[in-house]
């Protein structure tokens, strides 16, 4: 089973950091993220699933949200608040 992972931009990580709601529970660093994802995604392996990076535009997440009136952290929509944001599981 395949399981989506944002996979964020390095060059937006600072607007990322600056832009959520919830950045206390954002990594301060583009490097600390990648080490706890690439925990999490050995963890997932192990598990059964294959990992898969998407590719996540801060950019047009945020507009996305300002569009719909909705404020950018990792409660809303389908994303999952912690270390990673998952996307969603899907299946192959």
């Amino acid at each position: 089973m395949k399981f989506g992972i944002a996979w964020f931009r390095e060059d937006q990580w600072p607007l990322l950091k600056s832009t959520a709601s919830d950045s206390e529970v954002i990594e301060d660093t583009y490097q600390e993220w990648l080490e706890h994802v690439g925990k999490f995604m050995k963890k997932l392996r192990k598990e059964g699933y294959q990992p898969v990076n998407i590719d996540f535009d801060v950019n047009e997440f945020n507009e996305w949200y300002q569009r719909n009136m909705k404020v950018p952290n990792g409660d809303s929509g389908d994303l999952n608040r912690g270390r990673v944001f998952v996307i969603r599981a899907f299946t192959s």
